[in-house]
């Protein structure tokens, strides 16, 4: 298989030649020096070559990813509008004949693309290329076995990839899943994995505990010189929300006349509107930021990368705890929250599902957190002051 760095070094000859990476893709390099990703196959005894695009505008896992996703190895065009209409045949074939890599792309058509976030999308599409596809991608459902999906896993393991391979059991069971709701399949073989995959270590993420550790650290930041990331920092310690809330935070979310901060279903972890009870600290903040700050974003970044305004990174905010002396294995952004579940919790004032609603923790229902977003509000409001004042209890001892 081809890496990116031989392609970019592979110098143009009198004539064009090809570099071969793998399932029919090579790259074809012009005396010109362009390079084209392209695709060869056989159907029916015929050969056809399919462009897939200008290097390096088409990155080289790009290219692969389009093979997979097109179907460009498969004679059966992926694209076809008769790719299993409520789990009738395709392309006239029976259930039996059925691929996986078939019901992959309807699976992902509907459950994946436009519906999850493009990060995730890409990550999945990429693991499946990767992990999935090439090994399962031409077997048809039925004659895919547990065994062999633990091999695929156990490969993975070898590599030090356990998380890896929970994840990919898993997707392979929502496809087999998917295809049984189309009547491609009777049976999930991952069913049959369950307690045979290696634990995946829990990640902690660091924070401090001691309550004269995190005063010192309060202080350290109420005295950091700069303004927007100090209110930044300020505002996500009293707030607790997750660190891409706070940075893309706009000012039309709140109001500081019900002391209220809304941030929409889209920006957030669980997809469902959220609602953050302004304590005096935190009004007092954005009273302070809004002279200095006018434009979308509540905390934009010092530095101008395009013409359009970007808010505040969280290397910024991370560089503010480096700077007072806390390393990685010690206080992270996310241990804010961490602090506040803890300090919630431990002091006995505040209901357990208040504590969870403003966490925004997941919902199991969809339904539910839709509409449940304003759940235990009067008690939360007391609750955000509350720890507001606790924080600046800490940092005045």
């Amino acid at each position: 298989m081809l890496t990116d760095r031989e392609i970019r070094i592979a110098k143009p000859h009198k004539e064009r030649y090809e570099i071969s990476d793998c399932n029919g893709l090579y790259v074809e390099v012009l005396p010109s020096g362009k390079k084209f990703f392209r695709h060869r196959k056989l159907t029916e005894g015929k050969r056809s070559k399919t462009t897939i695009g200008e290097y390096p505008t088409v990155s080289l896992l790009d290219a692969r990813d389009t093979i997979a996703m097109m179907g460009i190895n498969n004679e059966i065009p992926l694209t076809s509008p008769e790719i299993l209409k409520g789990g009738n045949s395709v392309n006239n074939k029976t259930a039996a004949e059925v691929v996986f890599r078939t019901v992959y792309t309807d699976w992902y058509n509907h459950k994946v693309k436009d519906v999850v976030a493009p990060r995730h999308e890409k990550t999945i599409r990429l693991r499946a290329n990767r992990h999935i596809l090439s090994t399962l991608g031409d077997k048809t459902l039925r004659s895919i076995t547990a065994p062999e999906i633990l091999a695929i896993a156990r490969t993975l393991e070898a590599e030090g990839k356990r998380e890896t391979a929970h994840r990919i059991v898993q997707m392979i069971g929502s496809v087999m899943r998917y295809g049984i709701g189309t009547g491609n399949c009777e049976f999930d073989p991952t069913q049959s994995l369950k307690g045979l995959l290696v634990p995946t270590r829990a990640a902690h993420r660091p924070a401090l505990q001691d309550t004269d550790d995190i005063g010192r650290l309060m202080l350290g930041i109420h005295g950091y010189p700069s303004t927007v990331t100090r209110c930044a920092l300020l505002m996500l310690a009293y707030t607790f929300v997750r660190s891409k809330e706070l940075r893309f935070a706009e000012w039309k979310e709140v109001n500081l006349k019900t002391a209220e901060w809304r941030i929409p279903a889209e920006k957030m972890k669980m997809k469902s509107t959220h609602i953050v009870p302004l304590s005096t600290q935190c009004i007092a903040l954005l009273k302070k930021i809004k002279a200095i700050s006018c434009g979308q974003y509540i905390f934009p970044s010092p530095i101008r990368r395009s013409v359009k305004e970007s808010p505040l990174t969280d290397a910024a905010l991370i560089r503010v705890l480096r700077v007072l002396g806390y390393k990685k294995d010690l206080m992270c952004v996310h241990g804010f929250r961490s602090i506040a579940c803890t300090a919630l919790n431990e002091s006995g004032s505040w209901g357990p599902d208040a504590i969870e609603r403003q966490m925004a923790h997941s919902e199991r229902s969809s339904v539910r957190a839709a509409y449940n977003y304003a759940q235990y509000l009067p008690e939360r409001r007391k609750m955000m002051q509350w720890y507001a004042d606790w924080l600046d209890g800490l940092s005045e001892n």
